[in-house]
């Protein structure tokens, strides 16, 4: 009875230590994270007014694209700072403190953020498709495979 007492006790005070550790990182990262959300974010904008300059849209496309890009790039704003979050997260755990099924759990959360991220930048690439000529369509799609728009 005392060693299973042992253990609860020992198992709560990993958990408490791991959910210190995991706040000490989110107050660390917070100001750095602010400013690598701004920069993906910035990253994110210059790709898509690069694709659009070059593909000479007239002033009904753009309108029509400046739409659908102000429509989600909150929703990767918010993603992007919860990936950055769980990267630090998972960077930070060590074989010493965290079992493989913990930091498989971890990479899991990391990589469906980053599903999320690719999910909405192809439903953006779909909808902004549907605004091109088939000229622009098939220059959309060279570069696209040149600047590799998705980083994530």
């Amino acid at each position: 009875m005392k060693k299973i007492l042992l253990i609860i006790f020992l198992f709560s005070v990993l958990l408490t230590s791991n959910q210190i550790s995991a706040s000490e990182i989110e107050l660390e990262t917070n100001a750095m994270a602010n400013k690598e959300i701004r920069a993906q974010v910035d990253k994110i904008k210059t790709k898509r007014i690069i694709i659009a300059n070059a593909l000479l849209l007239d002033s009904a496309q753009i309108k029509k694209a400046n739409e659908i890009y102000s429509s989600v790039i909150e929703k990767e704003a918010v993603i992007l700072e919860q990936l950055l979050k769980e990267q630090a997260i998972l960077k930070s755990m060590t074989k010493e403190t965290h079992t493989f099924a913990q930091r498989r759990a971890q990479r899991k959360i990391v990589f469906e953020l980053q599903n999320s991220l690719r999910t909405i930048e192809n439903d953006v690439d779909k909808q902004f498709k549907k605004l091109l000529k088939h000229n622009q369509k098939v220059k959309f799609d060279r570069l696209k495979k040149e600047i590799n728009i998705s980083d994530y």
